[in-house]
């Protein structure tokens, strides 16, 4: 394979990596491992390695030398290690397309593209999925689509369709602001914000919903040019989501209806749960077993395990059937605490935090016109402000297909950082 492949095939692998998220994990995973091979191959032979001696790099690095640590002094080694040994790739995955973003000024299009041809093919389906029970996947398998007040298109059983959407919507914003001519720029941002975010409610995902709340109410307060745009794309969303309500009562039913029930199932004691009783045994079991292993936790991918010891287990009188034994915690900040303890909660909390600060510090600031590449840093930002929201359920830390999706935005916001210093 000459060079002019090597970059060509690096590129394409990168290009159609929002198709690859689409078509499974595996194939995700694959993807990203392709990109940092190829990654480390150009390094060596240009002799380059100055983006692996950076803060974020290093920082990043102890970070996983810490989870293989965490690992080694669990009870099941080689398990534990699975999630740890090799998560260094999506540090690789990062830096890699930074370096694609810095190496080829046509990238950044290409891969707008790429996005918006999912969207689009994701939106026309999820659309003929929630009004006629029929998408892509029932039509060539004849399978029924069972809606439940849920769309998952592609996706078919696997309910991400709302998560796939918010996580990358920061992203397709400040891919259109920075590729797309300006008199272009807002028309197709309203069409891009409204359709997303009336996919996202329709997924019936909960917390793919409140994930976009929080991401348009940033933007609101931070860029006063969008003000304008965003107040244009509620009144889109509100009608659009009102007649997806009228026509599909198990939508209304299930974003309604369950949810108050589920956060309060016991209204005579007055008792809250913390988004459901499922949860809340869950989040119940996590904190005996915390309390066992306060520093170093029990090892990642080792919560499936531990919580069947008797001791750790938790019922509720509501449902004799639930029980606080699952693969994860279903919340990051619950799930590392438990399975890395204090220590490897302090990396997620000083990184959030600081990324709260930065975020807050611009809603507050004089400041609300940006260069291109100010603005991709902000959408960035964003991208990592609503995907490590604490106050919500989610999969699991060390998911390769959600890690993916966390660390996409890093390329972009390394690149964004370096073109601004550049300039």
């Amino acid at each position: 394979m000459n060079k002019l492949t090597l970059k060509n095939f690096y590129q394409l692998i990168a290009i159609l990596l929002p198709f690859s998220l689409i078509a499974g994990p595996a194939i995700a995973d694959i993807s990203i491992v392709i990109l940092g091979l190829i990654y480390i191959f150009i390094c060596v032979k240009n002799n380059d390695f100055k983006e692996f001696s950076n803060r974020y790099s290093l920082i990043f690095l102890f970070f996983c030398l810490f989870l293989i640590f965490s690992s080694l002094q669990s009870q099941n080694i080689l398990l534990s290690l699975e999630s740890s040994l090799f998560y260094f790739r999506f540090g690789l995955f990062a830096l890699s397309i930074n370096y694609i973003l810095n190496n080829n000024i046509n990238f950044p299009k290409n891969f707008l593209y790429s996005l918006m041809l999912c969207y689009l093919i994701l939106s026309i389906d999820a659309v003929a999925e929630l009004f006629l029970n029929e998408n892509i996947i029932s039509i060539f398998t004849n399978k029924y689509v069972k809606s439940y007040g849920r769309v998952s298109s592609l996706f078919y059983d696997e309910y991400i369709l709302g998560s796939y959407m918010i996580r990358l919507l920061p992203l397709i914003c400040a891919l259109t602001i920075l590729c797309i001519k300006n008199r272009f720029q807002t028309p197709l941002l309203v069409i891009i914000i409204s359709i997303s975010s009336f996919i996202i409610f329709i997924s019936g995902e909960r917390t793919a919903l409140a994930m976009l709340i929080i991401f348009l109410v940033c933007i609101f307060f931070i860029i006063n040019k969008y003000k304008k745009l965003l107040f244009i794309s509620f009144i889109i969303i509100f009608l659009f989501s009102s007649v997806a309500v009228i026509l599909n009562s198990q939508l209304k039913e299930r974003i309604f209806s369950n949810t108050p029930q589920q956060i309060n199932l016991d209204l005579k004691n007055f008792e809250i749960n913390l988004f459901s009783v499922q949860h809340q045994v869950i989040y119940q079991t996590s904190y005996k077993i915390f309390k066992d292993n306060v520093f170093f936790g029990i090892g990642t991918k080792m919560f499936r395990e531990i919580c069947k010891i008797e001791k750790y287990k938790t019922y509720t009188e509501l449902d004799r059937s639930i029980n606080g034994c699952q693969t994860h915690p279903h919340n990051n900040y619950i799930q590392i605490l438990v399975e890395t303890g204090i220590f490897g909660l302090f990396f997620l909390l000083i990184f959030y935090l600081s990324i709260t600060y930065i975020i807050v510090k611009k809603m507050f600031s004089y400041k609300k016109i940006y260069n291109q590449y100010e603005i991709i840093e902000i959408f960035c930002l964003l991208s990592f402000f609503i995907n490590l929201w604490p106050f919500m359920p989610t999969g699991s830390l060390f998911n390769n297909w959600i890690n993916i999706l966390y660390y996409l935005p890093v390329g972009f916001y390394l690149y964004s950082k370096e073109k601004q210093i550049k300039s």
